[in-house]
């Protein structure tokens, strides 16, 4: 057998891939994931420790309306990675969003699993627009 020992080139683009980097609280997440073509969706405003780009998202309709804002301008964004920080709170706050809309304070007061599947639906969407996208090529 013959062991080639030479360093391979990159055949892919890392900003072709989608990377979730999950850890506990103050462990390097958000510094790791921060480069200057990364865009932070911020469900909580603790950033101040690194420069970078970002929005300050307060609530679910914010977060659509950024998504808004890339739809428009897809062909001339400054940046190839969109991270949302955290994840957890961008699903509390579109969870937060759906109750309001049907008018309940729990996802068990509705119709059996209804809740359930508006907010799994609504947060699948947005995430799946994300991830629809190749920023790269832009």
């Amino acid at each position: 057998m013959n062991i080639d020992f030479s360093i391979q080139p990159v055949s892919v683009k890392l900003s072709t891939r989608k990377i979730l980097f999950y850890g506990a609280e103050k462990v390097g997440k958000t510094v790791t994931a921060n480069d200057s073509n990364t865009f932070f969706l911020k469900f909580e405003d603790a950033h101040g420790h690194i420069e970078h780009r970002g929005a300050v998202i307060l609530e679910w309709a914010d977060a659509l309306d950024v998504l808004d804002a890339f739809k428009r301008r897809k062909d001339s964004l400054p940046f190839e990675t969109v991270t949302l920080d955290t994840i957890t709170k961008a699903f509390e706050f579109c969870q937060r969003h759906v109750l309001n809309q049907m008018k309940i304070q729990h996802e068990s007061d509705g119709r059996y699993g209804k809740a359930y599947t508006v907010i799994k639906r609504e947060f699948s969407r947005f995430v799946t627009a994300l991830l629809g996208w190749d920023l790269a090529s832009s």
